[in-house]
């Protein structure tokens, strides 16, 4: 399976220590499949996902200080289809129902608290966060997806006024389906398998960031980055990861 994800980002800061913001996802899903039989076939979706709303408040340490503390709080929208079908292994079926991993969103809204920590001194900065998603109820389709927890830590070294690599390791922990879509079938294919959806996974990513403080390009940072699990333990038969690869741009006025 393989994801692609565009996503665009608006944020807006009343004041030095309130920052609000949107995100909104397009995704692109496919999945490869063969049978016992040795049929082969690929599903595809594709489509708006959830969109996500939250504040981002310091409430401890000035905006130039060295050590920060903050609270983050908002919500995900339903926005992303929890309804995708495709073609599958036979075709004089027509479309049917797509498992869990290749739909576009959860069906709930969906709370997201986090806090975290920013130092600085000199040319390094480092920081740490712990995020959460709570599933707030049952969607329609007589499911919610497990909860997500995540934690990681970073650090960056300003190598130049315009040039600043960086690390991180993410910790990622999520539970299984609650319920189940009664159009899915767990005995055709474990990705359809409630079950089988939970698991954590470490991650080890490193990047580089690219920011220009003055000429034409002021206000614009560009950030290339790629890592891999270092750890992953899986509920079941299930899709383990194998490569992630971001590329970001930012301006900011």
């Amino acid at each position: 399976m393989s994801m692609e994800m565009n996503m665009a980002m608006l944020m807006y800061a009343p004041s030095d220590y309130l920052t609000l913001m949107a995100t909104a996802p397009y995704i692109k899903k496919e999945m490869d499949h063969e049978t016992t039989a040795g049929v082969r076939f690929t599903t595809r979706s594709e489509g708006i996902g959830d969109i996500e709303v939250k504040g981002i408040y310091t409430f401890y340490g000035e905006p130039d200080d060295k050590h920060r503390l903050m609270f983050a709080g908002g919500f995900s929208l339903p926005t992303g289809s929890i309804d995708r079908k495709d073609i599958q292994a036979n075709p004089a079926n027509g479309q049917q129902k797509l498992p869990y991993p290749m739909q576009l969103g959860s069906g709930t809204v969906d709370f997201l608290p986090g806090l975290a920590y920013l130092g600085e001194v000199d040319r390094w900065a480092w920081g740490a966060e712990a995020l959460a998603t709570v599933r707030l109820g049952t969607n329609s389709n007589s499911y919610s997806l497990g909860n997500q927890y995540s934690f990681s830590f970073w650090g960056n070294w300003k190598w130049k006024n315009t040039v600043a690599p960086f690390f991180r390791m993410d910790t990622k922990i999520w539970g299984n389906i609650d319920g189940a879509d009664p159009e899915l079938n767990p005995a055709t294919v474990p990705t359809a398998d409630p079950n089988l959806r939970g698991g954590e996974r470490v991650d080890l990513i490193l990047g580089i960031n690219f920011y220009q403080p003055r000429g034409k390009f002021k206000g614009h940072r560009f950030a290339i980055e790629a890592g891999a699990p270092i750890y992953q333990s899986l509920d079941g038969p299930q899709l383990e990861t194998d490569l992630l690869f971001s590329v970001g741009w930012t301006y900011t006025w």
